[in-house]
């Protein structure tokens, strides 16, 4: 019901608004985008909308190889509802780094636990985003800029592709790269 309110006065404020479905966790609850579509599709005014969306937003952490894998499943479940026109984004997708202030050491066993080393977190990124490339995907957004937690944070999560005192990862000459590289491409 909140996702058809809000397409709505979206769409009544300004007809050319994007409406995007939330960006889900998949591993959390494998089938609930289905349960939700089942349950938009029962409303009479879901199929002359677009099931009230015009995009579907992911996220995925950890292994850049799920991109695929979770996209997939959406743009699957998307088409069989005859919704290839609904988008898809990739939002909040990252790898927090180990061996890095204020990350943990990698070789902490406990804390580095779904990390990666800087060039693992850059790996993730040219992975992550050419999975989403090839299932089309019309935007990508990594999380984060900067490190969530300030410089006290305990040297738990360390997302950002710059350093709290502004200095590089080498993740961000990689998005960079990314953006210039996979923009627009065309999966062959």
């Amino acid at each position: 019901r909140l996702l058809k309110v809000a397409y709505f006065a979206g769409k009544f404020a300004d007809p050319q608004a994007n409406i995007v479905f939330g960006g889900m966790v998949h591993w959390q609850k494998p089938n609930w985008f289905n349960d939700v579509l089942d349950a938009i599709g029962a409303d009479s005014q879901a199929a002359t909308n677009h099931y009230f969306m015009d995009d579907v937003a992911s996220h995925n952490y950890a292994w850049a190889w799920q991109t695929f894998g979770y996209m997939y499943q959406v743009r699957t479940k998307l088409n069989s509802r005859s919704l290839q026109n609904v988008g898809l984004w990739l939002t909040e997708t990252g790898l927090p780094v180990c061996g890095d202030a204020p990350g943990p050491s990698c070789s902490d066993v406990v804390n580095s636990q779904y990390r990666g080393s800087m060039t693992e977190q850059a790996d993730f990124l040219i992975q992550s985003a050419a999975w989403a490339a090839w299932l089309k995907a019309e935007h990508y957004v990594w999380f984060q800029l900067y490190d969530d937690c300030g410089n006290g944070c305990g040297g738990i999560d360390a997302f950002g592709l710059v350093r709290n005192d502004n200095t590089l990862r080498p993740a961000y000459d990689t998005y960079q790269v990314i953006n210039a590289q996979l923009n627009n491409v065309e999966p062959y």
